[in-house]
Parts: C-alpha cells; structure tokens; sequence
C-alpha cells in the first residue's frame, strides 16, 4: 500500500514538473519571438526615414532659380563664376584694382539675396565704426554697379543707403533699408565688417528682394 502511494505522488510530481519546464521553454520562445518582431519594426521604421530624408534632400522647394552669373565680362573680364556644391546657390569673384577683392554670394530661396563682400586695402577705421564703413559699402558698390547685370536693383538700394546715412546717426548690423515697400519687398542690409589683416579689411553688403 504504501508503494502505490510513493508511486502516485512520483507520478504527481514529475507531471507537474513537465508541465513548469514546458511553460518556462514557450515563455523564453515567445520572448524571443518578442524581440525579433521588435527588431523587425525597428528596422522598417528606419529605412522609410533614409528614403524620405533622401527624398527631401533632393526635391527642393525653392521659389528661386539656380544661380547666374551677375558681373559683366565686358567690364570684368577677369570675372570668375560657380555653382556651389548644393547646385542652386554661386560664387563670384573679382580682382578688382588697387589690391582689392570682390566676391558675390549668389544665394536664397524664398528671397533673391546677392551679398557683396569687399576685400580692401584702401580704408582704415576701426571695425565698431559703423557708420564710416557703411558710407564705404556705398562707395565702393558705386563703383561697381556699372559692371553688374542683375535681376534685382542694386542701384536703388545703393540710393537708399546713402540717403539713410544723410538721415541717421546709428545703425545695427543686419538692419533692413527697405527701398521698394511693394507686393515684393527690396532691401538691403549690412551684414559684416572684418579685419582681414594689419592693412585690408572687409565688408558685406546684401541686396534682397522678396519674398518671390
């Protein structure tokens, strides 16, 4: 009698122990299967990320066109002109006489944006004098606008520099001298003004219209 009592509760025990051995294997399955799924999502979700930011890096929602050259060759035959690397925006450059230095930014998206950056050895002032510096920009883009061919105006903005000089005594960086006030703003603003070296200095001037 009591070997059939050991017996049924070895039986007992060794039933219920398959039966935790079973429920821990399909437990650590199903937590693997857990994982992989996951895994799998995570590896979709990236690559409709890659697609679309290669989609957005390519599709450009630019109201402007690619850049153009905008200086003469007739006057500056020593003009070089290209096309940055994003293909949309260019770099001008002249030599220009005395020693001095020209490059135009030909950039923008919504706005047409051309920045003039003189290079020059022929002022001196100290570089807080902004005043005196944006008389120069005035100066110097007078000089040149003969050789400029560009899509927006230079020369009025030039106007509206000089007279905004005759009627102020201050004026902050990346201010905005509004020339044209229409449906398409223009303007200019002065952006920069460098110290190059112990005899050349440098500024920026930007004319602007939009936006388109």
């Amino acid at each position: 009698m009591t070997t059939q009592i050991y017996v049924a509760i070895l039986t007992v025990i060794l039933f219920f122990g398959c039966q935790s051995k079973r429920q821990i294997d399909q437990e650590k399955k199903t937590e693997k299967d857990s994982i992989k799924i996951a895994d799998s999502v995570k590896t979709v979700n990236v690559t409709v990320d890659t697609l679309k930011t290669a989609y957005e890096l390519n599709d450009s929602d630019c109201i402007r066109g690619q850049a153009e050259p905008v200086i003469k060759k007739a006057i500056y035959p020593n003009s070089s002109f290209k096309l940055n690397s994003d293909n949309h925006t260019g770099t001008e450059t002249i030599e220009l006489k005395n020693g001095d230095r020209l490059v135009i930014n030909n950039w923008g998206c919504e706005y047409y944006v051309l920045t003039f950056r003189f290079e020059t050895l022929r002022f001196s002032a100290d570089t807080t004098d902004i005043m005196y510096w944006l008389d120069k920009a005035v100066v110097l883009m007078t000089e040149i606008e003969g050789g400029l061919d560009a899509p927006l105006d230079t020369s009025g903005g030039t106007l509206a520099t000089k007279n905004y000089l005759k009627n102020n005594k201050d004026y902050d960086l990346g201010e905005e001298i509004v020339y044209d006030d229409g449906f398409i703003r223009d303007f200019v603003t002065f952006d920069r003004i460098q110290k190059v070296d112990n005899k050349r200095y440098a500024i920026e001037i930007s004319y602007a219209t939009g936006p388109l």
